[in-house]
């Protein structure tokens, strides 16, 4: 969106890309806000942008990359529960049900969202549009962009 070239570098997980963001090993890295909130927060990370839409309520003090001038840019991480194929209908019902249930008590919600997290329930279905929706994403973005398959 942006027209600029990086050098991708992976890493396996936010723990070794933050050592190497400390270290100054790179320059930058994008991670999710919970694991790096910590190191914003003690002044050994600066915050750019966060790339939701909208300021996050755990960090309202960082701006969103659109603030920073790239209209439409929204990319956002996420976590979500999932069982293995076949599982029986009755059994998420009941996991749907209860982590519903969990994310609807306020002292959970507010401890999430002032970690950088913003929880959301909703249904099995809900869920398997939503990660539909982020394949066709990626999947998109992947093929425009002539990204090349990484081996680890």
């Amino acid at each position: 969106m942006a027209d600029i070239t990086f050098v991708t570098i992976p890493f396996q997980g936010g723990s070794p890309l933050l050592t190497a963001v400390l270290g100054s090993q790179i320059e930058m890295g994008t991670d999710n806000l919970p694991s790096s909130l910590p190191l914003i927060r003690d002044g050994k990370i600066k915050a750019i942008a966060v790339t939701t839409l909208k300021r996050l309520p755990g960090a309202p003090e960082i701006p969103t990359v659109v603030e920073s001038g790239l209209a439409g840019y929204d990319v956002s991480g996420w976590a979500g529960l999932l069982g293995p194929a076949g599982l029986p209908a009755d059994a998420v019902a009941t996991l749907s049900a209860n982590v519903n249930a969990i994310l609807a008590r306020p002292e959970f919600t507010e401890k999430l969202l002032r970690i950088g997290a913003v929880p959301t329930g909703g249904s099995p279905e809900d869920f398997r549009k939503f990660i539909t929706a982020e394949i066709e994403k990626w999947s998109d973005v992947v093929r425009s962009n002539g990204v090349p398959k990484i081996q680890y």
